[in-house]
């Protein structure tokens, strides 16, 4: 059974010196205008972090999600539903 996180709050760094290069001179950093851009987007305003990604898995291992099967859980915050 898939678990599905999106856009977890884990601190992604950008690898496009390019980018990064254009974004200083206009006062911006790409880590940040992508940030900026997902959050106004999504549905909750705030990202899923690794934590709750992990409570989700542990809480499929255990004996009340027995009956959990075939099924993506998609852990976006309503990223998918907005």
């Amino acid at each position: 059974m898939p678990v599905q996180p999106d856009f977890l709050n884990e601190g992604a760094e950008s690898h496009d010196a390019s980018l990064d290069r254009r974004l200083f001179w206009a006062g911006l950093s790409a880590l940040a205008e992508s940030v900026t851009r997902c959050a106004e987007a999504q549905p909750t305003k705030e990202f899923v972090t690794a934590e709750q990604v992990g409570a989700i898995a542990v809480f499929l291992c255990l004996d009340p999600a027995a009956q959990i099967t075939g099924a993506n859980i998609s852990i976006d915050g309503g990223w998918v539903a907005g």
